[in-house]
């Protein structure tokens, strides 16, 4: 069974809670002309007439279905029984795709937010095309976020999008500024190594919180890199280390199972849960 064919089915466990309209009525080869204008996609969508969006990468269904059976166990776990009054935030959304599977469960409200303009036009695309409510959309970045803007929730998503930025800690606090009881984080990490040692004050300090600096030189032209060309990729004990003094004070790592991607499975990327 394909990647694909894998994450078609654990998704649509979860897709039972809300009463959606008909999407709207286009047929395939009007939605595949429509679609034409976006060119290739991060997530797979499955619209109407069986029409799917083409992937830029064959490797992300595996990465996604990955991804999905990483963390959403631990997220079903906790909000089963009362999606109705759960709110969710996913912060540097894509194209919606893993908040509209929030949506699908039944959440109260979804609201995603991307610095990228032409992934809010997709994401708005698909919400037409399926007719999801409870989910809105908006281009900012991660600069914006703040509870007198958003308001609180009680999930927030950070997936993907840590190791491309300047100022990860700032962006932790953030999060922690508007999350009310859950925030799942998704990141690439740097592998294991020695500690390093620096002068702190009068005093040398060795320590096993490390954060390179990673120059991106194509982040203008791929959806995948950071908005600026440089970030700052942590180390997986840093970024234990920066969830607690951002506030999170219970941060434990999902597990990858058999088989999984590659990347999660050699724990170049990983998935933690921080709780308020």
């Amino acid at each position: 069974m394909s990647p694909r064919t894998n994450l078609r089915r654990l998704l649509n466990a979860g897709r039972r809670l809300v009463q959606q309209d008909t999407p709207r009525a286009s047929t395939a080869d009007e939605l595949r002309r429509e679609l034409e204008r976006f060119g290739k996609w991060v997530y797979p969508f499955e619209l109407a007439d069986g029409v799917v969006t083409p992937l830029q990468f064959d490797w992300l269904a595996e990465a996604h279905e990955t991804r999905f059976r990483m963390m959403l166990p631990e997220i079903d776990a906790l909000f089963d029984g009362r999606w109705d009054e759960v709110s969710c935030l996913d912060a540097g959304c894509n194209e919606g795709y893993v908040g509209f599977e929030i949506a699908r469960r039944g959440a109260k409200a979804v609201v995603g937010f991307d610095a990228r303009p032409q992934n809010i036009e997709k994401a708005e695309f698909v919400k037409r095309q399926l007719q999801v409510k409870n989910i809105s959309f908006d281009v900012a970045n991660i600069d914006s976020l703040t509870p007198e803007r958003y308001g609180a929730f009680d999930l927030t998503l950070f997936l993907g999008l840590l190791y491309h930025l300047e100022d990860p800690i700032g962006a932790l606090r953030r999060l922690r500024a508007v999350t009310r009881e859950l925030c799942v984080v998704d990141t690439q990490v740097l592998r294991d190594g020695p500690s390093v040692t620096t002068i702190a004050g009068m005093e040398e300090v060795e320590t096993n919180d490390i954060l390179a600096v990673l120059e991106e030189p194509e982040w203008d032209e791929s959806p995948l890199a950071a908005m600026t060309g440089s970030a700052l990729v942590p180390n997986k004990s840093a970024l234990f280390t920066m969830l607690r003094h951002a506030g999170f004070r219970n941060v434990r790592q999902a597990m990858p199972y058999p088989g999984c991607y590659d990347r999660y499975a050699n724990f170049d990327r990983v998935i933690v849960f921080a709780s308020v």
